[in-house]
């Protein structure tokens, strides 16, 4: 049949809609979805959703609720209180994976660059996993506008508070006013019913999560049914380098702390690994708590390059173009291939498409000289220290520090042939992390064994 246009059933309620809608797609026509959705006028993912969710309720089930039960469900064991629900009651919770919730609470949202509901894409079920699992160090990194912030930040926040109304979060940000906004976005699912329609509704299931006495700010909430001494905000949200002593928690999650500003310098870089290692890691101790750090490659060695250098992080990256030769991009749906080769062209650098979209360092991508140029000034005959009488020896010197998160310090020893005008690579060393005292002893090495006229040192 060629389907109606919408136009006659724009008085009707959403509601009435999708219930008719239903109805044609369960019902003796059979229509397709895409038919029903073109016929009423309505989403087709949600459309979807709910003729899942009728067929899986007229199919039989020893265990409807074995993933998912909400706080309404029959009680726990008398004496057990693991799981309680917001209202203190004494009852189970089996909340399930975060998948499932996911699945579950929010079909209802919205790509607002799209215009539509968009499937959970595969790389976003990889992320969950991970979160789901034991690891207490989680490096995850996504080119821009795959929805990691909404995913990690907002929806595990949420996740976690519903499986345990104890637990405690703190959201760093690259700034205070940007980790608020991660925080306004949480609240608003905890106290907005018209957010889920008529699907199911994580307030009506789980809450109420706030109480009337609870004191709630753009900085800070205490869920309701807490049942600890703790005075430890269930989720408080931070700019990136704010005080954080006297809080405790059971994790962190670092949403983008990494600017092309704060990671300029290496001094820059290590100022903000010294705030992780000897500040936010105290937060929530060395057994149980967790770190969660999920961003944008912003700089060659920026933070993340040496977190994910760390054997005790289990880090997942995602780039945006994963099948060049079968054009294939990481989330189709929303970020297509052709979207991909527009982004690749608006850069101004292959090597910052290739960092900031494809998570790879490149060394030497869009460098001023390339391979070939280099090949072409190597003197094969030439050895490792020799210059002739007559050159003018300089000593370049580019430090970096002795920490373990330090990058690499470089000497560089030129010979200029002051009759020719020519400059020679005489000797060079390349050292990550190196200490005093091995620096001294290289400068006093060459020092003695090289005629330099100067020191070059950068400042």
């Amino acid at each position: 049949m060629a389907p109606d246009t919408a136009s006659r059933y724009a008085t009707w309620s959403a509601r009435r809609k999708y219930a008719e809608a239903v109805k044609k797609v369960l019902g003796p026509e059979e229509w397709t979805i895409a038919e029903a959705a073109r016929h009423f006028g309505i989403s087709r993912p949600r459309l979807s959703e709910r003729v899942k969710k009728v067929r899986e309720e007229a199919e039989p089930k020893a265990d409807p609720l074995v993933s998912i039960l909400p706080a309404s469900s029959p009680r726990g064991e008398e004496g057990d209180t693991t799981g309680l629900s917001p209202l203190g009651l004494n009852e189970k919770r089996r909340v399930g994976t975060f998948e499932e919730f996911d699945e579950r609470y929010f079909s209802w949202m919205v790509c607002p660059d799209c215009d539509v509901h968009h499937p959970t894409p595969e790389f976003h079920r990889d992320i969950m996993r991970a979160l789901d699992s034991d690891a207490k160090r989680l490096l995850l990194n996504c080119p821009p506008y795959h929805s990691k912030s909404t995913l990690v930040t907002v929806k595990h926040s949420l996740y976690q508070l519903v499986k345990n109304p104890n637990h405690r979060r703190i959201i760093v940000s690259a700034s205070m006013p940007f980790a608020q906004t991660f925080l306004n976005s949480i609240t608003e699912m905890m106290l907005n019913h018209d957010l889920y329609g008529d699907g199911p509704n994580l307030i009506d299931d789980w809450g109420p999560f706030r109480a009337d006495d609870s004191i709630w700010n753009t900085k800070h909430i205490y869920v309701a049914g807490r049942m600890t001494a703790e005075k430890d905000p269930s989720i408080q949200v931070l700019g990136v380098d704010g005080q954080i002593y006297g809080r405790r928690a059971d994790d962190i999650v670092f949403d983008d702390i990494a600017t092309t500003t704060n990671q300029a310098t290496p001094a820059s870089v290590n100022k903000m690994l010294d705030y992780v290692d000897k500040m936010a890691t105290n937060r929530v101790g060395r057994n149980k708590g967790r770190l969660i750090f999920v961003g944008t490659r912003v700089m060659p060695q920026d933070i993340y390059f040496f977190l994910k250098e760390r054997p005790s992080y289990t880090a997942l990256r995602f780039p945006l173009i994963v099948d060049e030769a079968n054009e294939q991009s990481l989330w189709p749906d929303h970020f297509p291939y052709q979207a991909a080769l527009a982004a690749r062209d608006e850069m101004a650098k292959e090597a910052d498409f290739q960092l900031i979209y494809q998570n790879l360092d490149t060394p030497g991508l869009g460098a001023s000289f390339t391979q070939e140029m280099l090949d072409l000034c190597k003197d094969k005959e030439r050895v490792v220290g020799h210059y002739l009488p007559g050159w003018r020896l300089i000593a370049g010197l580019d430090l970096a520090g002795g920490n373990k998160g330090s990058g690499y310090t470089a000497g560089v020893l030129m010979g200029l042939d002051l009759k020719t005008g020519k400059r020679y690579l005489v000797d060079h060393f390349n050292m990550k992390s190196m200490r005093a005292p091995q620096l001294k002893d290289q400068i006093f090495e060459w020092t003695d064994k090289y005629p330099i006229y100067s020191w070059k040192v950068e400042n």
